[in-house]
């Protein structure tokens, strides 16, 4: 039997909602029709993630670090950092970050210490733009941090010839 060879197969969004409604015997004839599918696609990636199935990707982002400042928010499409290096300005040198506890942080008795950081740690924002807090401060002006970061996927919006972000 002969394989396709291919891995790249990706329906847009009004091909998905095409085949939904012709898999219950409805031709989809309006634009109103179209626009509440998507809606309703939204809806359910929206169920789906509150029911435990997560969607949502990891991707290396950078944050640029200013001299003596200790925090930096986040975008609000990331949900976490895995993992984090400080990268220096020649980009030849990564020194890798210790992830501590926000309690660990707090603990911290001096926190405008100032030398190359060596750990960092997230304060969680219940609307999301969390704030990455590095320790001790920084002197360099050269330096990024790069890190794995969980961010959540793109919304279905009403560009229907995209492609929706979801897992295979």
């Amino acid at each position: 039997m002969a394989l396709s060879g291919t891995y790249s197969w990706a329906p847009d969004i009004a091909t998905i909602i095409e085949e939904a409604y012709e898999q219950i015997g409805i031709e989809l004839k309006t634009a109103y029709q179209l626009k509440t599918a998507v809606r309703s696609l939204a809806l359910l990636m929206d169920e789906w993630s509150s029911r435990g199935l997560n969607l949502w990707t990891i991707d290396e982002e950078t944050v640029t670090i200013t001299a003596s400042t200790a925090s930096y928010t986040l975008n609000a499409r990331i949900i976490d950092f895995l993992d984090a290096v400080v990268r220096d300005g020649s980009e030849s040198t990564d020194s890798p970050l210790e992830r501590i506890s926000m309690d660990q942080y707090r603990n911290i008795v001096d926190k405008t210490t100032n030398a190359d950081p060596s750990s960092y740690t997230l304060e969680f924002n219940a609307t999301g733009g969390h704030t990455l807090r590095i320790y001790p401060v920084p002197t360099a002006t050269d330096l990024s941090i790069r890190g794995w970061a969980v961010r959540y996927m793109q919304d279905v919006d009403v560009a229907y010839t995209d492609q929706p972000e979801v897992p295979r």
